[in-house]
């Protein structure tokens, strides 16, 4: 038995873990500054971060393209990092006073007043918002009231805009409000210690980095099947998350389960709000910000209406690079791109450049979201301030993104029709209408409220900018945004070029539903008509507002009831007995394996929940079937059919109940499964089990091992 697998978490490897987090963040912290890209100080916090990865995403590509070892990228990572330390040390003590950058805050009192009518119609798109998700009221008739009420206000807002007149005052801020953004950040940073919400990606990512940690040919073979050497599918060889994830379990000594699921995810929380205050920063004033983030964290504490909405992410699933991809690498890009335009330059341009390697690294999903992004960005400028160095600006700006073309190149040689991913088969989804209505904001079961709150009210934001210098992001970039890719009209041709539903589902990240209902929130606390806020109304405010999150059909992120996806299907949410977040009855069953015959000779056959607990686990498992899209995938490219034909049956059929004893004795022998798990799903088949010859050697919490003598 390994002794690896502790049901404790180790303390002193965790702390050495954050230690090298720190190292490797350190040198590209000093850059900043020595370079005068400073901004603020939580800004800086989280695009140092991502800088950082970029540099680590450039050198691990070559390693990771070519299959090279390990060992190598190891040793090449660390002699740049300790040279990087050197250099930039030596460079801040001979010039300890490097000039900080001098951008500016565009936004500090351009924000009309609102009017009553403005708060009142606020509150309205709220309630229907509600009262649409709870399905209390029809979807039709819900959505063309907010959309009128909203439409009607913004023209007559306009109109009036130029015989307005005063600023939104310095008001002080409420006990309340720093109390709330305190507990709420606490409550954020340190949850996902002790919480863990069911995946069935980490069977693929988790895995990955748990054979990365010593391979010689660096993602040659398929994670989940690494002892029959089966290929592993081309769009998922720039791995470089999960290369850093490997090397910090080397180097601390921990499992990569334990990094993955309990350690990065307060090191993503903290990164993220930093840099969600540095784009707050750009569009409200700064006595703002801390009611801002309060609607942030409320916002990805409560909800997770659908999978592919932004609140599904940041908390639940921070062992996958998409979700640094959304919450790091796309913010960083708003950031870098507001300030490359602010103040046009060499070095602002390599951070786009550094943050589009990064976002490679992160995700393959980079491929669409970087291209979207950065275009939709561009296009918004130029359409603000048409000239001919605008224009010049829009396109190196673009050209920014050259890692994620190269990736694309990459792909497009390599990756072979049988590797990609299958769209969405159900005809439900097959227009746009309900793909939106019902997959996105997930309105079958209840939700998507806090989504249609966030853009009903988006357009309000309009009527507090007098002299338009912040409509760039998130307004005109989510308007462009919007008109270009996700609309009705363009659904069939922006599917097909992201590759499918799956890939156009993932275009809907890019909308800034938290920093809307950040903006919104924050007017809606510290506006009033009379130019005066005491923090008693201030708490009032904040108090209404709050509770417009249970009430649009959220419920706690951490809570058993909280499922994106239709009851049927529902997910695990529960509190974590270990740090490797299995649950004890089969991680008990995980140890006694161990002390057992393994390799490919030796397959285990169970089901997906419990192959996506268990690969990641221990790199001599081997399974009859891991997931749908990476078994047979790699058994079709190598020409065997008949075989992925077979495990599939045995994986779907066979644990279920539905399938004959002649053809399962038939097929267990075939494809080797000496071990079978069943969980409270399958129960059933014990009695089918024990007529085939297999015995129980053990039973834990719902969970029993049985074995062919």
């Amino acid at each position: 038995m390994s002794s690896t697998l502790s049901t404790s978490l180790p303390l002193l490897p965790s702390l050495a873990c954050f230690g090298i987090v720190a190292v490797f963040w350190w040198p590209a912290w000093r850059c900043l500054r020595l370079q005068g890209l400073s901004y603020s100080l939580p800004t800086d916090v989280g695009l140092a971060f991502v800088f950082a990865f970029g540099v680590y995403a450039a050198i691990t590509c070559p390693f990771l393209l070519l299959h090279l070892s390990a060992d190598s990228a190891l040793v090449c990572v660390l002699s740049f990092w300790l040279a990087w330390i050197l250099i930039t040390e030596y460079l801040w003590r001979k010039n300890p006073q490097s000039p900080h950058s001098a951008c500016r805050n565009p936004l500090e009192s351009n924000w009309q007043v609102p009017s009553f009518p403005w708060k009142l119609s606020l509150a309205g798109g709220f309630a229907l918002s509600a009262l649409t998700a709870s399905e209390i009221i029809d979807r039709t008739i819900g959505l063309l009231l907010m959309a009128g009420i909203g439409f009607a206000h913004v023209v007559l807002g306009m109109r009036k805009q130029e015989s307005r007149s005063g600023v939104v005052p310095q008001s002080k801020q409420s006990r309340l409000i720093y109390g709330l953004l305190i507990v709420l950040t606490l409550y954020a940073i340190i949850s996902p210690f002790f919480f863990y919400r069911t995946d069935a990606d980490d069977n693929l990512y988790l895995s990955e980095a748990l054979v990365l940690q010593h391979s010689p040919h660096l993602g040659l073979y398929a994670p989940t099947h690494r002892g029959e050497a089966l290929p592993s599918n081309p769009i998922y060889a720039w791995q470089s998350f999960e290369l850093w994830a490997a090397m910090l379990a080397r180097l601390s000594g921990l499992h990569p389960m334990i990094v993955m699921r309990s350690l990065l995810g307060p090191l993503l929380t903290l990164f993220s709000l930093c840099l969600y205050a540095g784009v707050l920063r750009l569009l409200i004033p700064r006595q703002w910000i801390p009611t801002a983030m309060v609607f942030i964290l409320a916002y990805f504490l409560f909800g997770m209406s659908s999978q592919w909405t932004p609140n599904n992410y940041l908390l639940p699933r921070p062992q996958q690079g998409k979700t640094w991809l959304m919450h790091l690498g796309i913010l960083a890009l708003v950031l870098q791109s507001f300030y490359y335009f602010q103040q046009s330059s060499r070095r602002r341009w390599l951070g786009v450049f550094l943050v589009s390697f990064a976002c490679a690294g992160w995700a393959p999903t980079a491929i669409a979201l970087v291209p979207a992004t950065l275009g939709s960005y561009a296009c918004a400028h130029f359409l603000r301030s048409r000239n001919r160095d605008t224009c010049k600006q829009s396109i190196l700006l673009l050209i920014g993104s050259i890692p994620v073309f190269l990736l694309a190149l990459y792909l497009a040689t390599h990756q072979s029709a049988i590797f990609a991913e299958e769209s969405l088969a159900s005809s439900e989804f097959l227009n746009w209408q309900n793909l939106f209505f019902f997959l996105y904001l997930g309105g079958g079961h209840g939700g998507g409220g806090l989504e249609l709150a966030a853009m009903v009210g988006a357009p309000l934001l309009l009527l507090f900018f007098v002299r338009k210098r912040a409509w760039v992001y998130p307004l005109s970039f989510s308007f462009i945004l919007g008109a270009s890719l996700l609309n009705p009209i363009l659904y069939p041709w922006a599917r097909a070029a992201c590759g499918g539903m799956w890939g156009y589902l993932r275009l809907y990240w890019l909308l800034p539903i938290p920093i809307f209902l950040a903006c919104l929130g924050a007017f809606w606390v510290h506006t009033r008509r009379n130019h005066s806020s005491t923090s008693m109304n201030q708490s009032i405010s904040l108090c209404i507002g709050l509770l417009v999150f249970p009430l649009c059909g959220a419920k706690l992120v951490w809570s058993s009831a909280n499922i994106y996806s239709p009851p049927q299907e529902g997910i695990a949410i529960y509190r974590v007995e270990n740090p490797y977040k299995i649950p004890a009855g089969l991680f008990e069953i995980a140890q006694r394996l161990q002390t057992m015959p393994l390799g490919p000779d030796h397959r285990i056959l169970c089901h997906l929940t419990e192959s996506m607990h268990l690969a990641p686990l221990v790199e001599d498992f081997d399974f009859v079937f891991a997931r749908e899209y990476q078994t047979p995938p790699a058994l079709h490219a190598l020409g065997r059919v008949d075989e992925a034909k077979r495990r599939q049956d045995l994986a779907f059929d066979f644990l279920f109940g539905n399938m004959e004893i002649q053809r399962a004795r038939s097929l267990l022998k075939q494809e080797k499964a000496t071990y079978v798990i069943l969980n409270k799903e399958t129960k059933s088949v014990g009695d089918l089990l024990l007529a085939l010859g297999y015995q129980e050697r053990m039973a834990r919490e719902g969970f029993s091992l049985w074995m062919k003598p």
